[in-house]
C-alpha cells in the first residue's frame, strides 16, 4: 500500500495522452482510479490475512468525522442534485469534482492514515518532489521553445507542463513548494541540502513563467506562513541558505533586466494588476461572484448538486458578464472555493468544509507544538494547504491538486500519531478463507479496472472522430462505450445530420436532453434540426417542435447566441415577424458584434421598405465582417432604390 501512494503522487502530475482530445484530464483520472483500486484491494487483503496484528490500524484522529461528514454531505447532494448523473460523474474534461471523485478521495484519506507510517510519510513526500522534476523540466522545454508536443496553442507565453493550464501548474507549484522548503531544513547531509536548495530555485522559477497571479500570491502568503512559524530553523540555523537564495533571485532580475527587459516588464506587470479593479479578468471574476451569489440564493442549504455550477451559472448569468467574461463565458467552475462549495452542496456542505479545515490546522498546530523533526515537515504539510486555499479563492482545484490536498489531511494525522500506538482492527476470518477470497478479488479487481477504463478508449474514438476519420463509427463508438458526456452523442447527431440521416439524428439529440434535461446544447441541436427539417418538408408541427426546443435552450442559457439566431429564422418562417425581431435584438444585446444578427434584421427591414434601418443593420454587418458579401449585395440594392 505504501509502494502505490508512492507510485501515485510521483507519477499523477506527470501522467498525459497527447493523442487524445482530453489529453490531460481523462489519463490522469483513470491513473487516479486504478491506483485508488488496487489500493482499495491491498487493504481487503490485509483484512484478510492473519495474524490479526496484520490487520488495518484503528487510528483515532479528530479529523475523522469532518472527512466522513464531508462524504456524507457529498452523497447527500448528489441524490438530490438537478442532475445526478453529472453529479456522480463529474464534468467532461474535469472529473475532480464529482461524487466518484469525492469517494476516492476520502477512501485516499482514510488509507493513508492507516497505511502510512512515519518513515512512508517521508518517503511519501519525497516521492511529490521527485515526480514534480519531470513537470518542472516540460515547463522550462515548453517555455525555451522545445516542446516536442504539438499542442493546438503554443505554451511559450504561460507554461502549462503536463497540467494542461498554466493556472493548475500554478497551483500544483506552490503546494510542492513549500514540502521541498521543509524537507531542506529537515535534510542532514550536505548533498541532499544542495540537491533540494536548487529544486526549490526551478519550482520558483517555473512558477513565475506560469504567470498565474492567484498562484503568485498563494506562494508569498505560504511561504510568508513558513517563514513566520520556522523563523529560528530559517533565519538562524539556514540563514546563509537563506541569504543565497535572496542573491540568486536579485541576480537573476538584474541578468533579466538587462538581457530580456521585456520578459521582466510582463511579469511585474501581472504582479500589480492583481490589485487593478478595472483589469478584463478581475472584472469578469467580480462580476461572475456576484451572479454566482444569486444563483446560491435559489438553493441555499443543500445546493444544486456536485458540479452543477455550470447548469445553474448559466441560467443566471448577466449579460455583462458574458460581454466582459470572454473565454470564461460559460465557466464550470466559480472561481472561488468557497462559494462553489455552497453552489453545489449548500450551506450544509460549506460548514462541513470550513469544520474540516480548522480541525485540519488545529491537527497540525498541535503537531508544531512538538520539538522533534515532525515540526518542520508538517509546517511545509500546512502551508502546501494554505497556498492553494488562497489560490483556490481566485481559481479552483483540480485533480492533481485535490489528490495532493487530501493525502495533506491524511499525513498530518499520520504525524500527530506517530508516537501513538494504535490498536489492530479485530476482524474474525477463518484459516483458508483467502484461498476463496484472494481469486475472487482478482477477478473483481480485472472487471472493474475494464470499467475504469472504457471511458479513457471512448475518448480515443471520439478523438478519432473528431479529426475526421470515420466520424459516425467513431462517435458511435464513444457514445457506446460512455454514454455520459453529452458532446459525444450531440457530435455524433450532427454527423449523422451531415450524411442527411435526420432521423437518427434527431433521435440521439432527444436521448441527450433525456439523459441531461438541463444540457442546452443538446435542445439546441435539436431545435436546429428541426427549422432545418421543417423549411425542407414544409411540416408546419415540425417547425413548432423546433422553436419549442429553442426556447428551452434559451430558457437554460440566456446567453447563448446560437439559438437566439436559429429561433429568429423560424419565427420569420412562421410569419411572426414581431418576435423575430425582438429574439435578433435580445441577441444583439448579449453580442453586439453577431453579424448574422445584424444581416438578418437589415433583411426584414428591408422586406418592410425601411431602409434607413435596413442601411444601418447592413451597414453594421459589413463592419463586423468585412467578407460578407451578401450585406455588400444589399447594401448596393438600397443604393439603387434610393
Amino acid at each position: 500500500m505504501q509502494y502505490l501512494l508512492v507510485i501515485l503522487v510521483f507519477f499523477l502530475p506527470t501522467v498525459v495522452l497527447p493523442f487524445l482530445k482530453d489529453a490531460f484530464s481523462l489519463p490522469k483520472v483513470t491513473f487516479f482510479r486504478l491506483i485508488m483500486l488496487m489500493l482499495s484491494a491491498s487493504f481487503m487483503a490485509r483484512v484478510v490475512r492473519q495474524p490479526a496484528r496484520t490487520n488495518p490500524r484503528a487510528v483515532k484522529s479528530p479529523l475523522n468525522l469532518p472527512v466522513a461528514s464531508f462524504l456524507a454531505a457529498s452523497v447527500l447532494a448528489s441524490v438530490f442534485s438537478i442532475d445526478p448523473s453529472l453529479s456522480f460523474y463529474g464534468m467532461y474534461r474535469f472529473y475532480f469534482n464529482g461524487l466518484a471523485s469525492v469517494l476516492s478521495y476520502a477512501a485516499l484519506y482514510f488509507i493513508v492514515i492507516t497505511a502510512a507510517e512515519m518513515k512512508s510519510v517521508n518517503g511519501i513526500v519525497r516521492a511529490v518532489l521527485a515526480g514534480s522534476v519531470a513537470v518542472i523540466i516540460y515547463a522550462l522545454m515548453q517555455s525555451a521553445g522545445l516542446d516536442f508536443v504539438a499542442w493546438t496553442a503554443s505554451p511559450r507565453e504561460r507554461v502549462w507542463s503536463t497540467l494542461g493550464n498554466p493556472d493548475f501548474l500554478g497551483a500544483y507549484l506552490i503546494m510542492v513548494i513549500p514540502l521541498a522548503a521543509a524537507v531542506f531544513l529537515a535534510a542532514g547531509s550536505y548533498a541532499g541540502k544542495v540537491s533540494l536548495f536548487m529544486l526549490f530555485l526551478f519550482l520558483s522559477g517555473t512558477l513565475v513563467l506560469t504567470k498565474s497571479r492567484a498562484s503568485w500570491l498563494g506562494f508569498f502568503v505560504s511561504m510568508g506562513m513558513f517563514s513566520a512559524l520556522l523563523r529560528e530553523e530559517i533565519f538562524k540555523k539556514h540563514g546563509k541558505w537563506a541569504l543565497s537564495f535572496l542573491g540568486i533571485v536579485a541576480a537573476s532580475v538584474l541578468i533579466l533586466a538587462a538581457i530580456k527587459p521585456v520578459f521582466l516588464a510582463v511579469v511585474a506587470s501581472r504582479l500589480f494588476s492583481i490589485t487593478d479593479m478595472k483589469e478584463a479578468n478581475i472584472v469578469s471574476r467580480l462580476s461572475g461572484y456576484g451572479t454566482a451569489i444569486e444563483a446560491i440564493k435559489k438553493s441555499p442549504l443543500l445546493g444544486t448538486g456536485l458540479d452543477t455550477f455550470s447548469i445553474t451559472f448559466r441560467r443566471h448569468m448577466s449579460a455583462s458578464y458574458a460581454r466582459s467574461g470572454g473565454v470564461l463565458l460559460h465557466p464550470g467552475y466559480a472561481h472561488n472555493e468557497f462559494l462553489q462549495i455552497l453552489l453545489d452542496m449548500g450551506i450544509i456542505g460549506l460548514s462541513i468544509y470550513l469544520w474540516l479545515l480548522s480541525v485540519f490546522f488545529v491537527t497540525c498546530a498541535k503537531v508544531m507544538k512538538r520539538k522533534d523533526d515532525a515540526k518542520i515537515l508538517c509546517c511545509g504539510i500546512m502551508c502546501s494547504v494554505i497556498a492553494l486555499l488562497v489560490q483556490n479563492q481566485f481559481s479552483f482545484s483540480v485533480l492533481a491538486t485535490s489528490v495532493l490536498f487530501w493525502l495533506m489531511l491524511g499525513l498530518a494525522v499520520v504525524l500527530e500519531n506517530r508516537n501513538a500506538f494504535p490498536q489492530s482492527i479485530p476482524v474474525p476470518v477463518k484459516r483458508g478463507t483467502g484461498k476463496i477470497i484472494y481469486p475472487a478479488m482478482t477477478l473483481l479487481v480485472t472487471l472493474i479496472s475494464l470499467v475504469i477504463l472504457k471511458p479513457l478508449l471512448a475518448e480515443f474514438h471520439f478523438t478519432r472522430a473528431e479529426s475526421g476519420i470515420n466520424p459516425v463509427s467513431g462517435y458511435e463508438k464513444a457514445v457506446r462505450l460512455n454514454p455520459v458526456p453529452g458532446i459525444y452523442r450531440i457530435n455524433l447527431g450532427k454527423a449523422y445530420r451531415k450524411c442527411g440521416n435526420s432521423g437518427k439524428a434527431i433521435a440521439e439529440f432527444k436521448k441527450e436532453i433525456e439523459i441531461n434535461p438541463f444540457n442546452a446544447l443538446g435542445y439546441n441541436a435539436l431545435g436546429t434540426v428541426y427549422v432545418e427539417e421543417s423549411k425542407r418538408e414544409g411540416d408546419a408541427a415540425m417547425l413548432d417542435e423546433g422553436i419549442a426546443a429553442l426556447e428551452k435552450a434559451i430558457e437554460l442559457d440566456p446567453n447563448f447566441t446560437e439559438p437566439h439566431v436559429t429561433l429568429g429564422t423560424a419565427y420569420e418562417r412562421k410569419g411572426e415577424i414581431g418576435k423575430a425581431v425582438d429574439v435578433y435584438r435580445r441577441s444583439l444585446a448579449i453580442d453586439p458584434a453577431l453579424s448574422v444578427s445584424h444581416f438578418n434584421l437589415g433583411c426584414i427591414y428591408g422586406n418592410r421598405k425601411m431602409f434607413e434601418e435596413a442601411f444601418f443593420h447592413f451597414r453594421k454587418a459589413l463592419a463586423i465582417d468585412p467578407g460578407y458579401e451578401k450585406a455588400k449585395e444589399y447594401i448596393a440594392v438600397i443604393k439603387n432604390r434610393q
